[in-house]
């Protein structure tokens, strides 16, 4: 993988600045970037993905949707058990006087001698 890393290096080095003319923004822009860095990267890619399993990714989405549920099996372990609660009123609701039936405060039509 450390010569696949090299690879990468080595093949934008002469695009770069001073010798280049490119930044790392338009060296990698996917309309523009040199076929030789582009190579090195998939090759790279390729090493990177046989550390987690033999077969190759399909797309992105599944390599992200493997390592998403990869990193959710490994730190699991790690999370607090929390026991389960009754469900609690939020604080504001819990200090608000609740209003008594029948009586809509401000409702046109309705005076206070009606109630």
């Amino acid at each position: 993988m450390e010569e696949k890393a090299r690879a990468v290096l080595a093949s934008r080095e002469p695009h770069l600045l001073p010798r280049g003319l490119g930044t790392l923004a338009n060296l990698y822009d996917p309309l523009s970037m040199p076929p030789a860095l582009a190579k090195a990267h998939a090759e790279l890619d390729r090493a990177v993905e046989k550390c987690y399993r033999p077969e190759p990714f399909d797309s992105d989405r599944q390599r992200v949707e493997f390592l998403f549920a990869l990193y959710e099996k490994l730190t699991a372990p790690l999370l607090p058990v929390t026991p389960k609660t009754k469900a609690r009123r939020s604080q504001t609701a819990a200090t608000m006087p609740r209003p008594r039936r029948g009586r809509t405060p401000g409702l046109p039509g309705q005076s206070a001698s009606s109630v």
